[in-house]
């Protein structure tokens, strides 16, 4: 008796190694999957730029990336007693804009730096819905009230940080809702998005393998039936634009179904966390099992579990930590991390 629908996912013919290096953008599922990924030792890194939902506000900063532009003074607008940047999450935001500017610009070197080595680069879509800066709120005298420029010391310009028409930010920081516009991008904004992104990558990777997915998590505060069309319509624009290349392209893009896991596969309550929003820790590891089983080879799932065994090992708290054989499990240890280290120098620091 089958009680589960299972989906069938092809196997990756650019399969994950312990020789990769992976990047992982976009939603909150995307830090989780960069979890398991640092967790099993993998030179991975997640979101340098922090959690950013829709590919819409994503596509410029890989634009910048490529084009090697960076933050100025400028780019960033004083709230609450701190520097923040439409841009990106506020996990970048700093108590001055020259502190900004240089977190913002340490971020940005380190991402292009990562994805220029980087053999394959995850991106999670979580919406297609976002928030537009209203272009008038400045023009209109709300600006000047709303947002302060830096000062001249950061070369900076002397008047209010003016918001761009019609630019989709990545995170609104709690600023009145009266100067953004919630709207669900269209399929043509969406795929073009995701072919600006392309074009970025093929100027800073040319052999970059992306991997695209949509994440699990729900949207409930857009509302159930908001958060199926957004979903449907991320879902549509992916397979779109996967299908939309040349197939000299497609070798280079692929779709992972997280999404569809969650929903077929983890078809019940009890795979959320209480929010009812969110995949629970098992459902994670769930979709990371099934993510491993078609894009890693044989040879790294093997490997990977010599890695899990030393994980567990290097967390073991002992019942008598000066005993003979705390010792000797020690020793052995270390012995074994060493083993590890002589294929793969950076694990285990």
């Amino acid at each position: 008796m089958e009680l589960q629908t299972k989906i069938r996912i092809p196997t990756s013919q650019t399969p994950i190694g312990y020789e990769s290096q992976v990047a992982l953008w976009g939603s909150c599922f995307s830090a989780h999957m960069g979890d398991k990924f640092k967790q099993a030792q993998f030179r991975s890194d997640a979101n340098p730029f922090g959690v950013i939902f829709n590919p819409m506000a994503m596509a410029p900063l890989f634009e910048r990336m490529a084009s090697g532009t960076l933050f100025q003074a400028c780019d960033f607008f004083e709230s609450q007693e701190k520097w923040h940047s439409f841009t990106f999450h506020s996990k970048l935001s700093q108590a001055s804009a020259a502190e900004a500017v240089e977190a913002a610009n340490q971020a940005l070197f380190g991402a292009i730096e990562f994805i220029k080595g980087s053999s394959h680069l995850i991106i999670t879509l979580g919406s297609a819905w976002g928030y537009v800066l209203v272009g008038t709120a400045a023009a209109n005298g709300q600006g000047s009230d709303l947002f302060t420029a830096p000062s001249e010391s950061f070369d900076a310009p002397t008047e209010s940080f003016v918001p761009p028409s019609e630019a989709w930010v990545a995170n609104c920081h709690k600023q009145p809702a009266s100067i953004f516009e919630k709207k669900i991008a269209s399929q043509g904004q969406l795929q073009d998005a995701l072919q600006r992104i392309q074009q970025a990558l093929k100027q800073l990777n040319p052999k970059i393998h992306l991997l695209l997915t949509v994440s699990p998590v729900r949207h409930l505060k857009d509302g159930l039936q908001e958060n199926s069309r957004s979903k449907a319509a991320l879902l549509t624009a992916v397979h779109d634009f996967i299908e939309s290349q040349h197939p000299s392209t497609q070798a280079q893009l692929s779709y992972f179904p997280s999404y569809e896991i969650q929903m077929d596969e983890l078809r019940d309550y009890r795979f959320y966390t209480p929010d009812m929003a969110h995949p629970s820790e098992q459902a994670v590891s769930y979709i990371w099992e099934r993510f491993k089983a078609v894009t890693m080879t044989p040879e790294c799932l093997e490997f990977m579990d010599r890695v899990s065994k030393v994980q567990r090992d290097v967390n073991h708290r002992p019942f008598q930590e000066k005993s003979a054989a705390h010792r000797a499990f020690k020793s052995k240890l270390k012995e074994n991390i060493r083993d590890i280290q002589r294929e793969y120098p950076w694990m285990f620091y």
